[in-house]
């Protein structure tokens, strides 16, 4: 059984993953609304995004754009901060497991840009 320092330390970087996420959620969606308030119906023309607008509508497309990449990137936060929790665990076989993930993770968003 772990000690009562482990146990402290292990619950307060649980603390801290749960803040990450909430204020990676959070950030996220006050961008979506913010894209939504100056953007609203005329953020897509056509069904595409649209940047010859000009003025805000650039602003609410960058807006929705860097909500989405928050929103995508909250998890893999995540994954990094439960693998510096495993580290300082020195729990190596779910360190492991974490850079796998990562790799994954990164793979992903490297495959996808190049396609």
């Amino acid at each position: 059984m772990m000690d009562h320092e482990a146990e402290a330390v292990q619950a307060r970087m649980h603390r801290i993953i749960a803040t990450a996420l909430r204020v990676g959620l959070t950030f996220s969606g006050l961008l979506a609304l913010l894209a939504l308030a100056l953007g609203g119906p005329h953020l897509l023309k056509a069904g595409k995004p649209s940047l010859e607008l000009g003025g805000y509508p650039r602003v609410a497309l960058a807006s929705a754009t860097l909500s989405l990449l928050v929103l995508a990137a909250t998890p893999a936060l995540r994954v990094v901060l439960l693998g510096a929790l495993w580290a300082r665990q020195r729990d190596w076989r779910f360190v492991l497991i974490a850079l796998a993930v990562a790799g994954v993770l990164a793979t992903s968003v490297l495959l996808g840009r190049a396609g």
